[in-house]
């Protein structure tokens, strides 16, 4: 990654569950399926598409409020997928 990316996103999946069925058995909706972006320092980034087409799920995503399935976020050097707890909180505030 390059020093003037502030935010990298590659392969981002989320995937959710839905229903219960027989024995437990689930689908799955793939609300996100295979994003990838950089944000560079001084640029403007725009997420545009249709009604329901995952924009809302993946700026949750990116922030770690909605569970990454796959994937990897980076904020400058720090792998945002990979923290938890205490280290997580920290990172958010530079969002």
């Amino acid at each position: 990654m390059t020093q003037d990316v502030l935010l990298s996103v590659r392969d981002l999946k989320v995937h959710c569950p839905v229903g219960g069925g027989l024995l437990g058995a689930r689908a799955w909706v793939k609300a996100v399926d295979g994003v990838s972006f950089d944000i560079r320092r001084g640029s403007t980034f725009g997420l545009v598409g249709e009604s329901g087409s995952g924009k809302s799920t993946t700026a949750l995503a990116v922030m770690r409020l909605v569970p990454i399935t796959a994937g990897q976020v980076r904020l400058g050097e720090a792998d945002i997928g990979g923290l938890r707890g205490e280290a997580l909180r920290r990172e958010r505030r530079r969002f």
